[in-house]
């Protein structure tokens, strides 16, 4: 589980480099940036929607925007099922 979490935290850090990137080039038009996600990727929308004030629009699909819960449910079924 721990893995997870660095990899949604890298992801959101991502966005803003692409985010720089795309700008640069003036390949996007400021205030009209929005974020899309399916599972893993919904979770890390939701969590970049919290941070960049820049993602005006975005859409989850299959993620939690509960981190907190989510996470104690995995270790919860982790510990259930015991997994290490």
């Amino acid at each position: 589980a721990p893995r997870f979490w660095e990899i949604v935290t890298n992801e959101i850090k991502e966005l803003e480099v692409l985010k720089n990137h795309f700008e640069q080039e003036n390949l996007i038009e400021k205030g009209r940036i929005g974020a899309a996600g399916t599972s893993m990727g919904g979770i890390v929308t939701l969590g970049a929607l919290t941070q960049y004030e820049w993602i005006t629009t975005a859409v989850s699909l299959m993620g939690s925007p509960a981190y907190v819960e989510f996470f104690d449910q995995q270790l919860a079924f982790m510990r259930e099922k015991k997994i290490e």
